[in-house]
C-alpha cells in the first residue's frame, strides 16, 4: 500500500479517544503495512497541540510522554525541506 500524508490534526486525533473518526482509525491501522509522510512543520504542530491540551487539562505530562513514545514507534517519515 502506498504511504499516506498525515497532518497534525489527524495525529492529534490518535491521542484523544473522543476525537478518533473512522478514517483516522483506518489510517492508524494501516501503519502496520505502510508508512506516513508528514510535513516538515508537523513536529512543531503536534508539540503545540499537546501543550494546549495539557494547559486545558485534557492530558497529563505522563500522557504526553506515552503518546510521543507511541509516535516514535510508528513508521512516520518527516518531509525534509532545504533552507532557502
Amino acid at each position: 500500500m502506498p504511504p499516506f500524508v498525515v497532518d497534525a490534526s489527524m495525529t492529534r486525533s490518535w491521542c484523544f479517544v473522543d476525537e478518533v473518526p473512522p478514517y483516522s482509525r483506518a489510517v492508524l491501522a494501516a501503519l502496520e503495512t505502510t508508512y506516513v509522510v508528514v510535513p516538515a512543520l508537523w513536529p512543531f504542530e503536534v508539540a503545540n497541540a499537546l501543550a494546549l491540551a495539557e494547559r486545558r487539562k485534557r492530558i497529563t505530562q505522563e500522557g504526553i510522554a506515552d503518546f510521543l513514545e507511541t509516535l516514535r514507534r510508528l513508521p512516520i517519515q518527516v518531509e525534509r525541506r532545504e533552507a532557502l
